[in-house]
């Protein structure tokens, strides 16, 4: 059964919101961000849906459910060699990514992330990459992480616009599909 046959209910059973993880951390006057981590703006599909997640994440700052919210770009992929990793923009952006993993870990869930080794016939050297999906979104309380999204949990992908559709207990229209969360979940 998919996440969109089960609805809120398997969201709800599986995910803490902000106010549960503020009641979870003892910090029920923690700040709620949400922090947006877009692949690209160029892809002509996912603007509708780049459009409408942050259209629900300022509904949801308005209606008081969360305190603020930002937007960051990662890039179509990240190379995770050391020379790559060693630069300002690519070592905090890989950081981030392990923060991720790291939250992952702990919520017995997977991350939607693509990892490709390239290997190089010039330098006869092999190259890691991380590919995030078009959209991550990633919700702290007080400054700890409480979700990252979309990931897998039990098979099933958990999407961005799900999640966030539990923090008021309303949904701001249909439901949005991460558009290669399945494809890069595998």
């Amino acid at each position: 059964m998919s996440i969109h046959q089960q609805g809120r209910s398997y969201v709800q059973d599986h995910l803490q919101t902000p106010t549960e993880s503020d009641e979870r951390l003892g910090e029920t006057g923690g700040r709620r961000t949400i922090e947006v981590f877009f692949r690209s703006l160029s892809e002509p599909e996912p603007h509708r849906f780049q459009r409408e997640l942050l259209a629900e994440i300022e509904r949801l700052q308005e209606a008081g459910a969360v305190d603020d919210h930002t937007v960051t770009l990662l890039g179509e992929k990240l190379c995770c060699c050391e020379a790559c990793a060693e630069t300002a923009a690519t070592g905090d952006r890989l950081e981030e990514i392990e923060r991720w993993r790291s939250w992952a870990a702990d919520a017995g869930v997977s991350l939607c992330l693509e990892e490709h080794t390239v290997d190089s016939s010039l330098t006869g050297q092999q190259y890691e990459f991380v590919v995030p999906p078009t959209a991550t979104v990633v919700c702290r309380v007080g400054g700890e992480t409480s979700a990252v999204l979309p990931h897998r949990d039990g098979g099933e992908v958990i999407t961005p616009y799900e999640y966030l559709s539990t923090v008021s207990g309303t949904r701001g229209g249909q439901p949005i599909v991460v558009a290669d969360a399945e494809e890069t979940a595998d």
